[in-house]
């Protein structure tokens, strides 16, 4: 199962796997970069950091600041996603 327009806790996707045996993904996805841009792969081993929404997935995702230059992990910033469809 799939989950986007916001993230998930922890908690509650432990508790919908226990509940349904399914596993939730988060991802993060626009129309105008070809859909699922940003997400949680299957085959990962557990859910990533806390509030993360993934990894690229056929795309460039940077986190910038208001003059748009790139962030380091961590810093609070505007998501800039790039592909080439």
């Amino acid at each position: 199962m799939l989950c986007t327009g916001g993230h998930l806790s922890p908690a509650l996707i432990t508790e919908f796997k226990t509940i349904f045996n399914i596993r939730v993904l988060n991802y993060y996805g626009l129309t105008e970069t070809s859909g699922l841009c940003i997400g949680e792969l299957p085959n990962a081993n557990d859910h990533g950091h806390e509030g993360s929404i993934g990894m690229p997935i056929d795309s460039i995702a940077q986190v910038v600041d208001s003059e748009h230059k790139v962030l380091v992990n961590g810093e609070v910033g505007k998501l800039r996603v790039f592909n080439d469809r």
